[in-house]
């Protein structure tokens, strides 16, 4: 019995003198009676020899050990933490009671984790590093990293949280879980929807991790209402454990300001374009329809699910695809709007369309608005009046008097010889012009008026003129041009 007690205590001699890491007790008066392990190294001393030495004299040189053992002494067990030099020292502190519960010494381990602080604080500067607001917590659910990004998002410093419990202050008004602390506590399903409801889904990406959206009222150092998006991963041992977990988060509150205004504004822009009496469609680079107008739907006789979706040219002929296909080729090179008269082969109506870039937030084309207009009873006119043209030609150019014919804006579209010699300029000079850049400012405005009058009444105006550019008294009636349904 008594042999095997002693091969029993030799081991255990043994293993506690080539650990990494050494033990020693002392008497309540800090006299070592043990003091054993490879970690004794460290000070330069080897197993057992400071036994029947004060502790407060050996280790006089690091009062931090110093006060640890009088705590210990004291009574109190707890763990810490004790840099000698470049070196640092994990140690686990315990008294030693008699059977009436009376401290009578204390025993502690200590254990060099240089290398390991030295990994964690590599570990520190890369999560500080990291440009997305991130912060890490323990098993414990206390908080181990907590990186600069996060610290500007929400305003509250490092120093502040970390070693404590209190991630949930930065985002809530009270105390509850954040995702990281559910992860932790590898909680179910269930758990994750009494708090989030249905803003979050499981990770597509990593195992075990979760992910949700947000409202924040108050968040930041200026209390800003914020939307975030967070995601939380457990972190995991060599064997599997879990023992923490990682939370990042973004914020989306621009993003999300940016959909509300785009739905906001998609609303007022449906109901533009539904509103009005032209062909309105979208089209990406294929000539595909992204959208259609219901004037347009009306128009080509046929359902919105079998338009949206299809090519443009399967459901025009190849001479109307081609030349589409360039005008939409050339809007995505340039980035310009471009505008062009089309004869359908549908019906033979005249078109005028406008084909538009749509643009990302980058200047990009993305798709092409096409806005197309019914100019068939314009062309029609124009046909009529190039049919009387040579007729109206030879009456207005055989007359003494000076004619020319005007737009809603004064702008020339007519104007006969003797009016051109009149005013000295030559044709291409002058067609296309608008009235008030011949002429000054006081006639312009008065000829603005009466060309007003003309077409608010329908009725042609006689009035007298005296011309700033030669002195002559001239009599103009002005009257109305009108199409075949009466508008001038």
């Amino acid at each position: 019995m008594g042999k095997t007690l002693r091969e029993g205590a030799e081991r255990l001699h043994t293993v506690v003198s080539n650990a990494p890491a050494f033990i020693w007790s002392l008497d309540k008066n800090g006299i070592f009676t043990l003091s054993e392990g490879r970690g004794l190294k460290a000070r330069g001393l080897r197993s057992g020899e400071v036994v029947g030495k004060s502790v407060f004299e050996v280790y006089r040189d690091v009062p931090n050990f110093i006060e640890d053992n009088r705590r210990a002494l004291a009574g109190e067990s707890f763990v810490s933490v004790v840099e000698v030099g470049h070196l640092v020292f994990e140690s686990h502190y315990s008294p030693t009671r008699d059977k009436n519960g009376e401290v009578v010494g204390m025993i502690g381990v200590c254990t060099d984790i240089t290398g390991q602080r030295d990994e964690e604080e590599k570990m520190a500067k890369i999560f500080d590093g990291l440009n997305i607001p991130a912060f890490a917590i323990n098993v414990e659910h206390k908080i181990t990293h907590w990186n600069t990004a996060v610290e500007s998002l929400t305003g509250v410093k490092r120093e502040a949280v970390v070693g404590t419990d209190k991630q949930w202050m930065a985002f809530y008004a009270n105390k509850r879980p954040v995702m990281a602390d559910l992860i932790v506590d590898e909680a179910p399903e269930s758990k994750f929807k009494d708090f989030y409801g249905d803003k979050y889904t499981k990770s597509s990406l990593i195992a075990g991790a979760y992910e949700a959206s947000d409202f924040f009222p108050a968040i930041g150092p200026v209390a800003e209402e914020k939307w975030l998006i967070f995601t939380a991963a457990p972190l995991k041992d060599s064997e599997g454990r879990v023992v923490g977990a990682i939370e990042t988060l973004q914020d989306i509150t621009e993003q999300k300001q940016m959909v509300d205004a785009l739905i906001d504004s998609e609303a007022k822009y449906r109901a533009l374009v539904e509103s009005t009496e032209d062909s309105v469609y979208l089209v990406d680079r294929n000539c595909r329809y992204i959208f259609i107008n219901e004037k347009h739907l009306a128009r080509i006789g046929l359902p919105k699910n079998q338009t949206i979706g299809k090519i443009y040219g399967e459901l025009h002929s190849d001479d109307e695809t081609e030349e589409f296909a360039k005008i939409v080729d050339d809007v995505f090179e340039t980035g310009n709007s471009i505008q062009h008269e089309h004869k359908s082969s549908r019906d033979s109506r005249y078109i005028l369309r406008t084909l538009s870039p749509v643009k990302d937030s980058d200047g990009r084309t993305i798709a092409v608005t096409v806005v197309s207009k019914d100019i068939t009873k314009l062309k029609q006119t124009e046909d009529q009046l190039r049919e009387s043209e040579e007729e109206y030609r030879s009456l207005v150019e055989c007359t003494e008097d000076s004619v020319y014919l005007v737009d809603r804006n004064c702008r020339y579209i007519f104007i006969n010889e003797k009016h051109l010699a009149r005013i000295g300029l030559p044709k291409n000079q002058t067609i296309g012009k608008i009235y008030g850049e011949l002429h000054s400012e006081d006639e312009a405005e008065e000829f603005a008026k009466i060309v007003d009058d003309v077409f608010e009444t329908g009725n042609s105006i006689q009035h007298e003129h005296k011309s700033s550019r030669d002195s002559r008294y001239i009599l103009r009636t002005l009257s109305p041009v009108k199409d075949s349904e009466g508008r001038t």
